[in-house]
């Protein structure tokens, strides 16, 4: 949208797109707007009253974009990892498993992006063509910047791939298959929801098991759990932040975003 017009954001960085509650301005701006974007009525829950109260609004679910790479939601907190490598068979038979509900964090991923990226540009185009041009020519620099930033990442993290490690909801599954990491569970399934003593022991069961070499918790939540669990298992604690929590909103974000796990995972795992 460059040099056309300025997109909105209508839940700031840091708020949960399940319990944000709309302020009567953004309200507003969402009545007010040619195109409405979002992942799924089922992770924006917060959106979901007031998009279906707006019966004429063009809404656009990035959930159905063609070519939009699903992955199914883990349903455990541990998980095999083959250090040898990615076997596709086995992924591609997880990929297509159910019934299950989608993994909703799809923004981790570069492929994703750039069906994002192609699919936006053709709705703009649609309900704009005088600027058509313009969208096309900003999709193609973007696009490119995206597959740089693919490159990048890859090479940076091709040395700690092996290396095991957990994260502290699971939130990263795009970006771990993309770039052929090796986590090996989560501490918990619902980051709403205190970890009982059994889930604790099995978390230090789990890192004892795999020799892990970090654990992650995330700047929305109390790391005190984690703390923990890192003392009595003697593990590393780094932190990702799968929203982009604390970066400004701009046409930068999500590369920023994407670099900050790469730097954040490197932190801690190489030492």
């Amino acid at each position: 949208m460059k040099g056309v017009t300025e997109p909105i954001l209508l839940i700031p960085g840091g708020q949960s797109p399940h319990s944000y509650s709309l302020k009567p301005s953004a309200v507003r701006q969402l009545v007010r707007a040619d195109l409405f974007v979002w992942i799924s009525p089922d992770f924006e829950l917060s959106l979901k009253k007031a998009v279906t109260q707006q019966q004429s609004l063009n809404v656009m679910t990035l959930i159905e974009v063609p070519g939009m790479h699903i992955l199914p939601a883990r349903q455990s907190n541990a998980w095999e990892v083959d250090h040898a490598g990615i076997d596709q068979s086995k992924h591609s038979r997880l990929e297509s498993a159910g019934p299950g509900l989608p993994d909703m964090h799809l923004w981790l991923s570069a492929e994703n992006a750039l069906a994002i990226v192609s699919a936006v540009e053709q709705r703009l185009s649609a309900l704009d063509p005088g600027n058509a041009h313009i969208y096309h020519r900003n999709s193609i620099q973007v696009i490119d910047k995206i597959k740089n930033t693919k490159s990048t990442i890859a090479r940076s993290l091709q040395e700690i791939k092996d290396v095991p490690y957990l994260v502290f909801h699971d939130a990263y599954q795009y970006f771990e298959r993309e770039f052929d990491l090796s986590p090996v569970g989560t501490v918990t399934l619902n980051p709403e929801r205190k970890a009982g003593i059994k889930t604790l022991l099995a978390i230090q069961q789990n890192i004892r098991f795999h020799d892990a070499r970090c654990i992650f918790h995330e700047p929305q939540f109390e790391p005190r759990l984690l703390t923990r669990i890192a003392e009595d298992a003697d593990i590393r604690v780094g932190e990702l932040d799968p929203v982009g929590a604390a970066l400004l909103p701009g046409a930068d974000l999500w590369f920023e975003l994407m670099f900050s796990l790469r730097n954040n995972l490197l932190e801690c795992i190489q030492y």
